[in-house]
């Protein structure tokens, strides 16, 4: 069976901009299915109800445009809390 990477361990791969939301409260961590050098590893999901979250959904929007297929994205990178 494989381990869980710490959450310790996905805030260090992330980018900087990562690592700021993250600490803000903009990201979650949510276990992943997919492996990485047999361990599993952690998504990370814009929490809807955090304005920086928005911010982020809005500049996601202006640089891939307003389509459908982001819509779609979008709904799927967002958790309620």
């Amino acid at each position: 069976m494989k381990e869980h990477e710490s959450k310790k361990e996905c805030i260090k791969n992330l980018l900087i901009i990562g690592k700021i939301l993250y600490w803000t409260g903009a990201l979650k961590l949510i276990p992943n299915n997919s492996t990485y050098c047999n361990k599993k590893r952690f998504g990370t999901r814009f929490r809807a109800f955090h304005p920086l979250s928005w911010l982020m959904i809005l500049l996601t929007l202006v640089l891939n445009g307003f389509n459908k297929e982001n819509f779609k994205d979008i709904k799927k990178e967002i958790v309620k809390w």
